[in-house]
């Protein structure tokens, strides 16, 4: 049966031919949709009507193109976001205190702390921060440091100085430290272990030399050329005030809360939920785009991302 239908070349043709006519008139049909009961558009309802007579046309006011084609736009809105959250594995010490944890663990106290020199973001250079300029001595040891003036401390603990820069290594390299490079600051300043606080005083008052409020002269144990490095935030000695330090008296007041001089005041910490910053208005050197930043602190990193 199947061999005699291929023996007639006539039903062959045929048939292809209705296959083709089915196949055009289905996609004919698909690629144009049926558009009865739609109202026409205006160029089809343009073309239907009559053309007016010439006079007509002539004597019709000219209406000037911009005026019966602009549309009022709205203006954008330019309302600043209140806060941001930024979503982070937790901390190995949820902890206020600088000096009682590694440099990452600085991460949360940043917004609201300053270091004497920054770093470009796009060169990678060391740009001046808290301190305004700084020249190393042919000595490779004595470094010069010239403050910059008028920065304020948050919560009215006074104006950045430069007992605030004594202040800040004592706190670093003092016997309860347990901040992460800590044997390289001892080495920096000739501290070593088991040395008493006020062991520890005596040589860091040796090696910050105050020469006025806004200078200061550090005279490092060896040669360090690339001091620069010790002063940026990279390594963990952010500027903190010696006035709070003696008004809370001492280490077990000060980790209450983070003051620093940075363009966020501390708010508060939550443990194993949260830190939050509040921005400073008029920051002497930024002004943060929106009120409040937080640390929240999500352990899962699947989690974490739709906070971001």
């Amino acid at each position: 049966m199947v061999r005699h239908w291929f023996k007639k070349p006539r039903v062959i043709v045929v048939t292809w031919l209705v296959v083709a006519l089915l196949l055009a008139v289905a996609c004919g049909t698909a690629a144009q949709p049926e558009t009865a009961g739609q109202p026409p558009t205006p160029a089809e309802s343009q073309a239907q009507q009559p053309a007016a007579p010439a006079e007509s046309q002539a004597q019709q006011p000219a209406v000037p193109v911009a005026e019966a084609t602009a549309t009022p736009v709205p203006a954008a809105a330019t309302a600043k976001l209140d806060r941001v959250v930024m979503a982070v594995a937790p901390l190995g010490y949820d902890t206020n205190y600088s000096y009682m944890t590694t440099i990452s663990g600085l991460l949360d106290k940043r917004p609201a702390l300053e270091w004497l020199l920054g770093i470009d973001r796009n060169t990678g250079q060391y740009i001046p921060e808290l301190a305004e300029s700084w020249e190393m001595a042919p000595n490779g040891q004595d470094w010069t440091i010239k403050l910059r003036k008028e920065v304020q401390f948050h919560d009215g603990f006074g104006e950045f100085t430069a007992k605030d820069v004594k202040h800040s290594l004592f706190l670093l390299v003092q016997p309860i430290s347990q901040a992460s490079g800590i044997s390289a600051w001892r080495e920096v300043t000739g501290v070593e272990e088991g040395d008493t606080e006020a062991i520890v005083t005596q040589k860091v008052e040796e090696m910050v030399e105050i020469v006025d409020d806004y200078t200061v002269i550090i005279h490092a144990r060896q040669v360090q050329p690339e001091f620069e490095f010790f002063m940026s935030h990279q390594r963990n000695m952010p500027m903190e005030s010696k006035a709070r330090w003696d008004a809370v008296g001492g280490h077990e007041g000060y980790g209450q809360k983070i003051v620093g001089t940075g363009p966020f005041k501390f708010a508060e910490r939550i443990e194993g939920v949260h830190v939050l910053h509040e921005a400073v208005e008029d920051h002497w050197r930024v002004t943060p785009d929106f009120k409040e930043f937080e640390f929240r602190w999500v352990p899962e990193p699947a989690t974490a991302w739709p906070l971001c």
